[in-house]
């Protein structure tokens, strides 16, 4: 028994003198693990807020539309239409102030001033204002524009009217002057056809008259002649064709178009015409002759 409790108790004490070293090694270990490891970085400090420039006077600022403010390119402000008299820091001497509608300025609208600060300054931006003025401008300007089109619209129609007018009046003009072609053809093959019905009608009544010898004047048997009719000889004459009656007024009207002016019996076509003078008897001939194809008439002799 008591060799038992001598063991146990040689083991506790091994027991007990290990514990020292094994604490040791592992303080060694823990040492060599934070020296092998990098060194955790120190935070860094939060950086301090941005002074507030020192203010010398103000910009009071009203506006009907929300806008951003800039001082020298500094801090921005924000400024609504809720906002009345705005108040934005003004620097020592001259201030480029910016301003930029909150929506980006969509329609282009960026203002630039520069003020010095000797004063507080009122400055009002009637932005909404300028943008309905704009928005009017450019409803005038595209009423305008689509005035003009459809001006240009009417122009180009009245044109096209006016052309369609014009070729319609050409083409009225061409069937016009086609008709009176036709109308002026059917007239002369009428008048053709009444000059060869009258030709046919002329050269039926001419009688042959053959030709021959005759004596023409007084004989020396002839006691009561005149002078003018001395002294008689032959005369030889060739093959003619008169006509078998005087010209009637039916032919002299077919040539000449109308009556003579001392005219009896006018309205006989059959009777002879009379009165007539020495000029009008060769304008009939000349108007026969004319369109007789090679034929000549003439009084008799």
């Amino acid at each position: 028994m008591i060799q038992l409790y001598l063991k146990i108790s040689l083991c506790a004490l091994l027991l007990l003198a290990a514990l020292p070293l094994h604490a040791q090694q592992k303080q060694k270990q823990l040492e060599q693990q934070s020296k092998s490891k990098p060194a955790a970085p120190k935070p860094k400090p939060a950086p301090a807020p941005a002074k507030e420039p020192e203010a010398y006077a103000y910009l009071l600022v009203t506006t009907d539309q929300d806008v951003n403010i800039s001082v020298n390119f500094g801090k921005s402000y924000r400024v609504s239409p809720t906002d009345e008299g705005r108040r934005i820091p003004l620097e020592n001497g001259g201030n480029l102030v910016k301003i930029t509608p909150s929506d980006g300025g969509a329609d282009g609208y960026t203002k630039e001033i520069n003020i010095n600060s000797t004063a507080n300054v009122i400055h009002k931006i009637e932005l909404k204002a300028k943008r309905e003025a704009l928005a009017a401008s450019k409803a005038e300007e595209a009423q305008k524009v689509e005035q003009a089109r459809l001006a240009e619209q009417k122009r180009k129609q009245d044109e096209e009217a006016a052309l369609k007018v014009e070729e319609d009046r050409k083409a009225e003009q061409k069937r016009k002057a086609e008709e009176d072609r036709k109308a002026e053809q059917r007239r002369k093959e009428e008048e053709a056809r009444k000059i060869e019905e009258l030709f046919n009608q002329i050269n039926s009544s001419m009688v042959l008259v053959s030709g021959g010898n005759f004596t023409l004047g007084c004989t020396s048997e002839q006691s009561d002649c005149g002078s003018d009719e001395k002294p008689a000889h032959q005369v030889m004459l060739s093959n003619f064709y008169i006509g078998e009656s005087e010209v009637t007024q039916a032919l002299w009207r077919a040539v000449m178009d109308s009556d003579p002016p001392e005219l009896n019996n006018k309205g006989c076509d059959q009777c002879p015409v009379e009165r007539v003078s020495w000029d009008d008897i060769k304008d009939f001939l000349s108007w026969l002759n004319s369109r007789s194809g090679g034929t000549q008439y003439r009084l008799p002799t």
